[in-house]
């Protein structure tokens, strides 16, 4: 009902919002027909939710009840829980909401005959509060209460050992948990199940619902708890009785260090039990290893503990026999045989597991047939040989019932699962034609939307790549200016500069008189030098950079070394040696000759213009598979490492003048990188202040034709 009825509204609310009905009257009448079933719809929800907190409200007062008379009768002011029990029906009675009272009544009668051990009438009640529950719908608007009863009853089939019908309960109330409760609040359902699975003898399953219940209870642990200690043991006890010792070991010790570690924390008479328990376990542990020293000695600590007044005396009894146990494999027969006896006293006065009667009749059977006294030995082996057939009886019994019921589980598993199967199938086919005729209305709302964005997006789109190609124009035009007025320039003063340099030499060069005239000459003849050298870096920029590339096969070494018979006399000028490192076989590219030129000369002129005098400059060309490398090092003055990432930038303001005082521009450094970037390859630098810098060029390599 919950799945069909927001589904309409859904349905109704999509459809609303996305049909676009032309005609006027069908327009309105459609709407008028969806806004009466959405109103319908949402009044029938708030009714449910009305009802429900209706109910809510009702449960809340009846738990401040029960809480009321739960501490009227600890007081002593309600005489015993018969009057406790009448009490709540009375109050039943006048309740708006009876059968939420009634079902609680049940539980709590459940539990007060589960507690006082009468498990039989516990069955009995907690399947008339199952009943309650079930035939007035509860489960939907108070699941916690499922959940209750279904624990509920899974502790009285487990009290009466009827395993398998608990396990089935227990299970479906952590099913049910898993839905509505955090999962940190899940480890009581696991411990239940483990329980059960240990008590069941199946015991990889109860190990994995024990870690789960540990891991559960400590996903939201604000502050310590006592339980911790318990899981950790049982988890040591499922891990011996699968023949794990080490393991076993591990968590034993982990409980008791876990117990050691908080015992400020917990009650005291509580946290000494407890270590006592875990030392006896970890003792028996022991014992089976064949430790019997540590077993022995870890079992007295054990019983001296448990013996106590307020401790876990039946825990005690069983360590005894297990120290009893330990003496005759030491073959203390001396010891042996008080103990015993001291056995025998506590099985007569302490609640115990039949197993420790059949555990003492052994040890006594043993004892006699040890000692000699064949005829008492007798007496002993027949009372525990009968007890012992009687327990594999028992157990023979038990394995029955748990394959016919397990069996019968696994038929009615698979008929739950086939109707479940159809159910979603159904369900699925609901949905996908609910989810077809909504995709149906979307998709022919969104195409004539789409279709009318469109026609004006065209429209947009055509006025756009108009702008655009109209921009484009006038940047190729402005472009063709832009280059038109730098040959200008750069003509224009070139010739008058030529000039001044001409005349400005042949002053020099003739006997002028006055030492002035010469030094003006001299002036002249620098400035006009270095705006003649600034004047070919621009024009050299432009060819470069517009110019179309002529690649073709060069020798690379060739190429290299005529730049350096190029640029071995200006280096001769400062007294810089040369140095050549090249491979012994040829090495070629395929590239344009004149840019890749153009970037070895200005490499190594840069190299020589910031060279100390009288120093070296190494050439090195590397050749690998595919590509070769060139290295021009010098031992010069080095690029400071703030200035080091704008070193290739196109009008950089790095602009270092030479050790002789040589000119610098910034252009050339930006010319290389794009050259060598065009011709796919790799250009960067190593340098630090004051010891030089090593340049390297990586380009691709070409066979030889």
């Amino acid at each position: 009902m919950y799945f069909i009825k927001n589904g309409i509204i859904y349905s109704c609310f999509i459809v609303l919002l996305s049909l676009n009905i032309k005609q006027s009257m069908f327009k309105h009448l459609y709407r008028l027909a969806v806004t009466v079933i959405l109103f319908t719809a949402l009044v029938l929800d708030s009714g449910c939710k009305q009802n429900a907190k209706d109910t809510s409200r009702e449960i809340e007062k009846y738990n401040v009840y029960i809480k009321g008379q739960l501490d009227l009768m600890n007081s002593g002011k309600i005489a015993g829980p018969k009057a406790f029990i009448d009490s709540i029906s009375s109050y039943c009675d006048q309740l708006h909401e009876k059968p939420t009272c009634l079902f609680r009544k049940y539980l709590e009668i459940c539990m007060y005959y589960f507690h006082k051990g009468n498990y039989d009438s516990s069955l009995v009640y907690v399947d008339k509060s199952l009943r309650v529950f079930e035939q007035n719908n509860l489960d939907k608007i108070f699941p916690v209460g499922l959940i209750n009863i279904l624990s509920a009853k899974g502790e009285s089939l487990c009290a009466t050992n009827r395993f398998d019908e608990a396990y089935y309960y227990y299970f479906k109330a952590k099913q049910l948990a898993e839905e509505i409760k955090d999962t940190c609040e899940l480890s009581p359902f696991y411990y239940s199940l483990a329980i059960v699975s240990y008590k069941q003898k199946k015991y990889y399953e109860a190990l994995t619902f024990f870690k789960l219940t540990y891991k559960f209870s400590q996903c939201k642990q604000q502050s310590i708890t006592y339980q911790t200690q318990e899981y950790l043991d049982d988890i040591a006890l499922c891990y011996e009785k699968l023949n794990m010792p080490d393991s076993a070991l591990y968590y034993y010790q982990a409980a008791l260090s876990f117990t050691e570690k908080n015992m400020e924390s917990f009650d005291k008479i509580a946290a000494s039990k407890a270590v006592g328990v875990i030392l006896g376990n970890m003792g028996g542990l022991y014992l089976s290893k064949g430790d019997v020293d540590t077993a022995v000695e870890i079992l007295k600590k054990s019983y001296a503990i448990n013996i106590q007044p307020y401790h876990e005396k039946q825990d005690a009894v069983l360590t005894h026999l297990k120290l009893a146990n330990a003496y005759y494999k030491k073959y203390a027969m001396a010891i042996l045989f008080p103990t015993l006896t001291d056995i025998r006293k506590e099985l007569d006065t302490i609640s115990h597991p039949l197993e420790a009667e059949y555990q003492w009749r052994q040890l006594m059977y043993l004892y006699y047939k040890d000692i000699g006294k064949q005829k008492e030995a007798f007496t002993y082996y027949y009372k525990y040989t009968t007890l012992r057939d009687s327990l594999w009886e028992n157990d023979k019994i038990q394995l029955q019932n748990d394959l016919s019921k397990e069996l019968k589980d696994k038929e009615h598993l698979y008929q739950i699962a086939s109707l479940q199967n159809k159910r979603k199938f159904d369900r699925l086919y609901l949905f996908i034609v609910m989810a077809i005729l909504c995709i149906a209305c979307l998709i022919g709302r969104f195409v004539y939307l789409n279709y009318k964005k469109n026609k004006k997006h065209l429209g947009e789109l055509k006025a756009l790549n108009n702008q655009v190609l109209n921009q484009k124009m006038e940047l190729e035009k402005k472009n063709i200016e832009k280059d038109r007025i730098l040959d200008v320039v750069a003509h224009d003063l070139r010739s008058p500069v030529s000039g001044i340099f001409s005349l400005a030499d042949i002053m020099v060069a003739e006997d002028y008189s006055g030492t002035q005239a010469k030094q003006s000459a001299g002036i002249i003849k620098n400035a006009s030098l270095s705006a003649l050298s600034l004047i070919n870096e621009l024009l050299g920029y432009r060819n470069d950079v517009t110019k179309t590339y002529i690649r073709e096969q060069v020798d690379l070494l060739k190429l290299v070394d005529e730049s350096i018979e190029l640029l071995k006399f200006k280096a001769g000028e400062k007294g810089i040696i040369l140095h050549k490192h090249f491979p012994p076989s040829p090495v070629f590219i395929h590239a344009d000759k004149e840019k890749i030129e153009r970037v070895l000369q200005n490499l190594l002129g840069n190299a020589i213009k910031f060279s100390r005098l009288k120093s070296d400059i190494d050439i090195i060309i590397e050749k690998s598979n595919s590509s070769v490398l060139i290295k021009i090092r010098d031992n010069g003055i080095g690029i400071p490492q703030k200035q080091q990432a704008e070193v290739f930038d196109m009008f950089t303001q790095v602009k270092r003048k030479g050790t002789a005082g040589e000119q610098s521009y910034g252009l050339g450094l930006s010319i290389c990188k794009q050259i060598v970037e065009a011709h796919k390859g790799k250009i960067w630098f190593e340098s630090e202040e004051g010891k030089g810098s090593c340049f390297y060029v990586a380009l691709p390599v070409s066979d030889v034709l």
